[in-house]
């Protein structure tokens, strides 16, 4: 695709695709955050560097509606209401960053990952709390 301007430090190519500029990448390393993998993003005409990282499944949302599957494609459409709350059991070994395995456009940041952004005053990116139990 094409970009262009100075990229923020979190930047949305849609509501479920996350690029992090290279020097937050860098700042939140430096921070020791356990990242996944960061790739470059192909882009072009774009000041600076964008890295889309690989945000793998991770947990559950407790009590997610599921509607009929798609008879085309098969996808099944989810909604999520009110304030999620992520089965404790179901968490094990993550990343500080995370997709939710039964609602992937749902992204998770540990607290640290969250203290780390305030602490940085990172911008492109909003924090809204999860329930975990």
């Amino acid at each position: 695709g094409v970009g262009a301007g100075k990229p923020s430090d979190f930047v949305w190519l849609n509501p479920w695709t996350l690029l992090i500029e290279e020097r937050t990448v860098a700042l939140l390393r430096d921070q020791r955050l356990r990242l996944p993998e960061a790739v470059p993003a192909v882009l072009r005409e774009l000041n600076g560097r964008l890295f889309e990282l690989e945000l793998l499944p991770h947990g559950e949302v407790r009590g997610v509606p599921r509607g009929k599957p798609c008879p085309g494609c098969g996808r099944t459409a989810l909604r999520l209401t009110g304030r999620p709350m992520i089965r404790r059991l179901s968490l094990g070994e993550h990343p500080d960053l995370f997709r939710i395995s039964n609602f992937s456009t749902l992204l998770i940041g540990t607290e640290s990952f969250v203290s780390c952004m305030k602490t940085l005053k990172l911008g492109g990116c909003s924090v809204t709390p999860v329930d975990v139990s």
